[in-house]
Protein backbone atom coordinates (compact mmCIF):
# COMPACT_ATOMS: atom_id res chain seq x y z
CA UNK A 1 0.00 0.00 0.00
CA UNK A 2 0.83 3.49 -0.19
CA UNK A 3 2.18 6.05 1.81
CA UNK A 4 -0.61 8.14 1.77
CA UNK A 5 -2.05 10.38 4.85
CA UNK A 6 -5.43 9.21 5.83
CA UNK A 7 -7.78 11.71 7.28
CA UNK A 8 -9.72 10.69 10.48
CA UNK A 9 -12.72 8.11 9.41
CA UNK A 10 -10.79 7.39 6.30
CA UNK A 11 -10.19 4.46 4.54
CA UNK A 12 -8.90 3.13 1.41
CA UNK A 13 -11.82 1.49 -0.86
CA UNK A 14 -9.27 0.47 -4.16
CA UNK A 15 -5.64 1.13 -4.88
CA UNK A 16 -5.21 1.02 -8.79
CA UNK A 17 -2.72 0.53 -11.26
CA UNK A 18 -2.24 -0.12 -14.64
CA UNK A 19 -3.30 -3.42 -16.14
CA UNK A 20 -0.15 -6.34 -15.88
CA UNK A 21 -0.74 -6.92 -19.64
CA UNK A 22 -0.10 -3.53 -20.21
CA UNK A 23 3.39 -3.61 -18.84
CA UNK A 24 4.08 -6.79 -20.00
CA UNK A 25 3.27 -5.58 -23.42
CA UNK A 26 5.77 -3.65 -23.22
CA UNK A 27 8.92 -5.96 -21.42
CA UNK A 28 7.46 -7.90 -25.21
CA UNK A 29 8.68 -5.41 -27.10
CA UNK A 30 11.63 -4.20 -25.44
CA UNK A 31 12.43 -8.03 -25.58
CA UNK A 32 11.73 -8.60 -29.80
CA UNK A 33 13.91 -4.82 -30.02
CA UNK A 34 16.93 -6.48 -28.31
CA UNK A 35 17.04 -9.78 -30.65
CA UNK A 36 16.92 -7.39 -33.87
CA UNK A 37 21.05 -6.33 -33.47
CA UNK A 38 21.81 -10.19 -33.02
CA UNK A 39 19.45 -10.85 -35.99
CA UNK A 40 21.80 -8.21 -37.99
CA UNK A 41 24.99 -9.53 -36.86
CA UNK A 42 23.55 -13.06 -37.67
CA UNK A 43 22.88 -11.93 -40.83
CA UNK A 44 26.01 -10.31 -41.50
CA UNK A 45 27.92 -13.33 -40.83
CA UNK A 46 25.80 -15.38 -42.70
CA UNK A 47 26.59 -13.20 -45.85
CA UNK A 48 30.17 -13.42 -45.23
CA UNK A 49 30.25 -9.57 -45.26
CA UNK A 50 33.85 -8.33 -43.66
CA UNK A 51 33.20 -5.59 -41.53
CA UNK A 52 35.44 -6.50 -38.93
CA UNK A 53 38.36 -5.52 -40.96
CA UNK A 54 37.78 -2.16 -40.97
CA UNK A 55 38.88 -0.61 -37.29
CA UNK A 56 36.91 2.35 -38.33
CA UNK A 57 33.76 0.39 -39.26
CA UNK A 58 33.94 -2.17 -36.53
CA UNK A 59 34.21 0.38 -34.23
CA UNK A 60 31.68 2.28 -34.69
CA UNK A 61 29.19 -0.73 -34.69
CA UNK A 62 30.21 -1.38 -31.39
CA UNK A 63 29.43 2.15 -30.52
CA UNK A 64 26.11 1.78 -32.17
CA UNK A 65 24.51 -0.97 -30.75
CA UNK A 66 25.78 -0.24 -27.26
CA UNK A 67 23.76 2.80 -27.56
CA UNK A 68 20.79 0.98 -28.95
CA UNK A 69 20.99 -1.47 -26.01
CA UNK A 70 20.99 1.66 -23.58
CA UNK A 71 18.02 3.32 -24.90
CA UNK A 72 16.29 0.12 -24.83
CA UNK A 73 17.08 -0.83 -21.41
CA UNK A 74 16.52 3.31 -20.19
CA UNK A 75 12.83 2.74 -21.93
CA UNK A 76 12.29 -0.82 -20.22
CA UNK A 77 13.34 0.72 -16.84
CA UNK A 78 11.00 3.94 -17.75
CA UNK A 79 8.03 1.25 -18.45
CA UNK A 80 8.83 -0.27 -15.43
CA UNK A 81 9.03 2.57 -12.88
CA UNK A 82 5.91 4.16 -14.69
CA UNK A 83 3.93 0.96 -13.79
CA UNK A 84 4.52 0.79 -10.50
CA UNK A 85 4.83 4.16 -9.24
CA UNK A 86 2.00 5.30 -10.88
CA UNK A 87 -1.39 4.80 -8.67
CA UNK A 88 -5.10 6.00 -8.35
CA UNK A 89 -6.32 5.58 -5.10
CA UNK A 90 -10.02 5.56 -3.79
CA UNK A 91 -10.69 6.66 -0.41
CA UNK A 92 -14.19 6.64 1.05
CA UNK A 93 -13.72 10.59 1.34
CA UNK A 94 -11.15 11.53 -1.77
CA UNK A 95 -9.66 10.21 -4.70
CA UNK A 96 -5.81 10.69 -5.23
CA UNK A 97 -3.86 10.68 -8.35
CA UNK A 98 0.04 9.66 -8.50
CA UNK A 99 1.98 10.03 -11.42
CA UNK A 100 5.26 9.52 -11.94
CA UNK A 101 6.15 12.30 -14.63
CA UNK A 102 10.00 11.91 -14.94
CA UNK A 103 12.96 9.92 -13.32
CA UNK A 104 12.62 12.88 -10.38
CA UNK A 105 9.16 14.54 -10.80
CA UNK A 106 5.65 12.81 -9.53
CA UNK A 107 2.81 14.83 -9.88
CA UNK A 108 0.09 14.54 -6.94
CA UNK A 109 -3.51 15.16 -7.26
CA UNK A 110 -6.60 14.90 -4.64
CA UNK A 111 -9.96 15.74 -5.29
CA UNK A 112 -13.17 14.97 -2.75
CA UNK A 113 -15.58 12.60 -3.84
CA UNK A 114 -18.22 15.43 -3.43
CA UNK A 115 -16.41 17.18 -6.07
CA UNK A 116 -17.15 14.32 -8.47
CA UNK A 117 -19.66 15.74 -11.16
CA UNK A 118 -19.52 13.00 -13.97
CA UNK A 119 -17.97 9.58 -14.57
CA UNK A 120 -17.19 7.67 -17.85
CA UNK A 121 -14.89 4.06 -18.31
CA UNK A 122 -14.09 3.38 -22.04
CA UNK A 123 -12.93 0.30 -23.36
CA UNK A 124 -11.28 0.52 -26.53
CA UNK A 125 -9.37 -2.11 -28.50
CA UNK A 126 -9.04 -5.97 -28.79
CA UNK A 127 -7.05 -6.73 -25.68
CA UNK A 128 -8.65 -4.19 -23.66
CA UNK A 129 -11.97 -5.70 -24.19
CA UNK A 130 -10.77 -9.35 -23.92
CA UNK A 131 -8.50 -8.41 -20.74
CA UNK A 132 -10.98 -6.17 -19.74
CA UNK A 133 -9.33 -2.84 -18.73
CA UNK A 134 -9.42 1.08 -19.91
CA UNK A 135 -9.49 3.81 -18.61
CA UNK A 136 -12.07 5.83 -16.45
CA UNK A 137 -12.33 9.54 -16.86
CA UNK A 138 -13.43 11.41 -13.92
CA UNK A 139 -14.38 15.34 -14.39
CA UNK A 140 -14.41 17.03 -11.14
CA UNK A 141 -15.30 20.46 -10.00
CA UNK A 142 -11.68 21.00 -8.51
CA UNK A 143 -8.55 22.50 -9.93
CA UNK A 144 -7.57 19.58 -11.66
CA UNK A 145 -11.09 19.52 -13.85
CA UNK A 146 -10.46 16.04 -14.99
CA UNK A 147 -8.57 12.81 -13.52
CA UNK A 148 -7.69 10.05 -16.15
CA UNK A 149 -7.04 6.66 -14.29
CA UNK A 150 -5.12 5.24 -17.69
CA UNK A 151 -5.43 1.25 -18.46
CA UNK A 152 -7.11 -0.03 -15.05
CA UNK A 153 -8.80 -3.27 -14.45
CA UNK A 154 -12.11 -3.20 -15.04
CA UNK A 155 -13.05 0.46 -15.58
CA UNK A 156 -16.87 0.01 -15.08
CA UNK A 157 -16.27 -1.46 -11.81
CA UNK A 158 -14.30 1.61 -10.71
CA UNK A 159 -16.83 3.93 -12.04
CA UNK A 160 -19.48 1.94 -9.87
CA UNK A 161 -17.72 1.41 -7.01
CA UNK A 162 -17.69 5.66 -7.14
CA UNK A 163 -21.06 5.99 -7.98
CA UNK A 164 -22.07 4.08 -4.92
CA UNK A 165 -20.00 6.44 -2.69
CA UNK A 166 -20.95 9.38 -4.03
CA UNK A 167 -24.77 7.92 -3.24
CA UNK A 168 -23.57 6.89 0.21
CA UNK A 169 -22.16 10.28 0.31
CA UNK A 170 -25.15 12.08 -0.08
CA UNK A 171 -27.62 10.50 1.27
CA UNK A 172 -25.52 10.93 4.57
CA UNK A 173 -24.68 14.58 3.87
CA UNK A 174 -27.05 17.34 4.41
CA UNK A 175 -27.09 19.70 1.03
CA UNK A 176 -25.80 22.43 2.95
CA UNK A 177 -22.49 20.45 4.36
CA UNK A 178 -21.71 20.34 0.37
CA UNK A 179 -19.13 22.60 -1.09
Amino acid sequence: MSHLNLLPDEHVIAELRRHPLVVFLDLLLFGFLMIIPIMLYAFIYLANIALSENVLVYTFIILATSIYYLYIWMFTLHSLMDYVLDIWIITNERIVDMEQKGLFSIALSEQEIHRIQDMTAEINGILPTLFNYGNVYIQTAGEKERFIFKQVHDPKNVVKILSHLLEELEINTPKEDLG
